[in-house]
């Protein structure tokens, strides 16, 4: 083609200098002036005869090895076919899961042209053992299909955190067998932030467009941005899920139970974290409460949060001690923790009372320090000899209990430490002393409440609670 120098000509987003014949590759885009044409050549040895700058080597022999691809080429947005990266974002645009995805991706890559296979993999490392999964593929033929696909091209795409292609200067593991199948030319880059590979490769002899690196690399950009989006999406809504099975497992506001009152409070932090509180009758009309907190973050400590409560109300029903209980909790969690998809150490602080219908009280510390007594206005730390380490921390501990005495009127308020660590805009925590000073002077179980809630948003200062807030205060009724 030659431009006469009246419109203006772009060949593949290149001015073509006036009064000059350029020789147009299969499938380049034209553009005069407001017009743009794609050229589709009918005799395909004819295109394969026409390079145009490419930056995707055909590689005749084995002797490769993985460079970079040039931030410079892959920043070319000019040179990018916008009808087909359109295309390429509706596709992605219309997955609903990370797999929907992945293979509209792969799909659009193969039907686009440029290279005949596309795949996304994804490296699982097992101590010492590495190895690649494909996640999705597609390709042009069954002979594309079957080619095998280079391992060190995706490895060195993941080291790299950037586009590698295979390259001719020097050898390098597994290009002999990638080469034996005619691969001629193959890119590779990283996809989101899991370990995953997109690959792309072809068999076919001759030049590709300029732009194919770059296409490949923005629509790679795209795609994360897709699973990154379906990722928070999908923990968004796990974490929905997680809050109302708490909300669900949590007895109401305010209630009676066995031989005590309680009015309690928890409001979910920035992620779910496992809060708990629950108040079981024994069959004298005795009552166990317990108040803790899941370490960790997420649907995985919400998890744990109800296999506790699920198996104290087991071994409660069971007629077990309160020791007993603490202990059996401890143990199915430090056991069963991979089940409950938490990480290895999980665990879980708490303060457990048991209140006789006579008012005899003791209390096992698991690990929670997070309690006080109020006793005529006059506020004091609720600290029990015996105890032990937080839940799940060591399997079978022996936990002992403490007596505590509870006059008529006491109140136990117990709280996690979404109150106590709760930063303000200046990133200084709360404390327990302004705590223990918020409660002076309180006058029933609904006033502690109030008291502390009030306290937190005055020092969080409209700042959002980084944890779960529960607090609970406790009063003894004789039944």
């Amino acid at each position: 083609m030659r431009n006469c120098g009246q419109l203006g000509t772009l060949l593949d987003g290149r001015a073509v200098p006036i009064d000059t014949w350029v020789p147009m590759p299969h499938m380049a885009t034209v553009a005069i002036g407001p017009y743009r044409l794609r050229v589709e050549l009918a005799d395909e040895q004819t295109a394969n005869a026409m390079p145009y700058d490419s930056t995707i080597p055909i590689v005749d022999g084995a002797n490769l090895r993985v460079v970079p691809v040039p931030e410079q080429t892959l920043e070319s947005l000019a040179e990018l076919r916008l009808s087909g990266l359109l295309d390429v974002t509706a596709r992605l645009a219309g997955a609903d899961d990370e797999a929907g995805l992945e293979h509209a991706l792969v799909d659009a890559l193969v039907m686009i042209g440029d290279f005949s296979r596309a795949v996304v993999a994804e490296r699982r490392i097992a101590g010492t053992v590495t190895s690649w999964g494909i996640r999705a593929a597609a390709a042009a033929s069954s002979e594309d299909a079957a080619k095998p696909v280079s391992r060190t091209l995706l490895g060195e795409a993941l080291d790299a955190g950037a586009m590698v292609r295979l390259d001719d200067n020097a050898r390098f593991s597994g290009a002999e067998s990638v080469m034996a199948a005619g691969t001629t030319a193959a890119l590779a880059i990283p996809l989101g932030r899991k370990g995953r590979v997109l690959a792309v490769d072809t068999s076919e002899r001759g030049a590709r467009r300029a732009s194919a690196a770059p296409f490949v690399n923005v629509v790679a950009r795209l795609a994360s941005l897709g699973l990154e989006s379906l990722a928070r999406r999908e923990l968004s809504a796990e974490l929905d899920e997680a809050h109302r099975a708490q909300a669900r497992l949590l007895p109401s506001k305010q209630g009676t139970r066995g031989c005590v009152r309680w009015t309690m409070s928890s409001r979910p932090g920035l992620q779910v974290s496992g809060d708990l509180f629950a108040v079981f009758e024994r069959p004298d009309r005795g009552s166990v409460v317990l108040l803790g907190d899941v370490a960790g973050k997420g649907a995985p400590a919400g998890m744990v949060m109800a296999a506790t409560v699920a198996y104290a109300e087991a071994a409660i029903a069971e007629g077990a001690p309160l020791e007993r209980v603490m202990q059996c909790i401890g143990t199915h969690i430090a056991r069963g923790g991979a089940a409950l998809e938490a990480k290895a150490g999980a665990f879980v602080t708490v303060f457990a009372l048991e209140i006789a219908p006579d008012g005899t009280c003791c209390a096992v510390d698991a690990g929670h320090a997070m309690a006080l007594l109020v006793r005529g206005g006059r506020v004091e730390k609720l600290e029990p000899e015996g105890g032990g380490p937080p839940l799940g921390a060591v399997i079978d501990f022996p936990y002992t209990s403490g007596p505590v005495n509870l006059a008529a009127g006491d109140r136990i308020v117990m709280f996690s430490d979404g109150i106590s660590e709760q930063p303000n805009p200046a990133g200084v925590m709360m404390g327990y002393e302004p705590i223990i000073a918020a409660l002076e002077g309180s006058s029933d179980t609904h006033e502690d409440v109030s008291r502390l809630l009030s306290l937190l948003e005055r020092h969080a200062q409209g700042k959002p609670y980084v944890d779960d807030v529960t607090v609970a205060s406790i009063v003894f009724e004789r039944p």
